[in-house]
């Protein structure tokens, strides 16, 4: 007989499981609801201070994400090349694809790279996999960490976010949402134990 599975919070991610994109602590710490383990819900149509974009009411907040974007005082997030420093759009078109090799844990040297400026062109290779395009990327796991400033950076948690779009225009962002959907948010080959904040490992067999 099969015994009960049981699920954690990544402590870290293996190959082909991170999302090139890194965001920044400070949004968890003001719009993700610790105690319910959830994302919070916007309460008007207002964009967030430092963003564009309308919210909807009841429904999870949503980001604009990318370096010309703060909300609320916080740095949103910014391209990341996980473990290399590799700055060409080819390399980072690959990782949106899932083509990382390396694996990244909480606390883990160097961190993550977080790279300088926009890459407008980039965005239009999320949007085509998106919740906008054929939904390949609507919902991926990314680290989480304190300082988006460029070079490297520890990660201090792993999360799930809902890709709703991207626009690649003079001021350049990704739309996201904070998720928690199990059946949506589980790290490929990831393992150990982190925060909660929506992302989850593979069900493994409690002995």
């Amino acid at each position: 007989m099969q015994g009960p599975l049981a699920v954690s919070r990544p402590g870290y991610v293996g190959p082909g499981g991170l999302f090139p994109v890194a965001i920044s602590k400070c949004l968890y710490d003001n719009y993700w609801n610790s105690s319910t383990n959830s994302p919070k819900l916007a309460t008007s149509t207002a964009p967030i201070s430092g963003q564009t974009v309308n919210q909807t009411p009841n429904t999870p907040y949503v980001f604009q994400i990318l370096s010309t974007y703060q909300a609320n005082g916080c740095d949103a997030g910014q391209w990341t090349t996980l473990t290399s420093q590799q700055n060409d759009v080819p390399f980072v078109r690959g990782l949106i694809a899932g083509q990382n090799t390396d694996s990244l844990g909480i606390g883990s040297q160097p961190g993550t790279y977080i790279q300088p400026g926009e890459k407008n062109t980039l965005c239009t290779s999320v949007d085509n996999c998106s919740a906008n395009g054929d939904h390949s990327c609507e919902y991926e796991t990314v680290p989480v960490v304190n300082n988006v400033a460029t070079g490297y950076q520890p990660v201090v948690a792993f999360a799930c976010v809902r890709i709703l779009k991207a626009d690649n225009g003079s001021k350049p962002y990704i739309l996201v949402q904070m998720s928690n959907q199990p059946d949506k948010c589980q790290a490929v080959n990831s393992g150990g134990v982190g925060p909660n904040y929506g992302a989850t490992t593979p069900p493994r067999l409690v002995q």
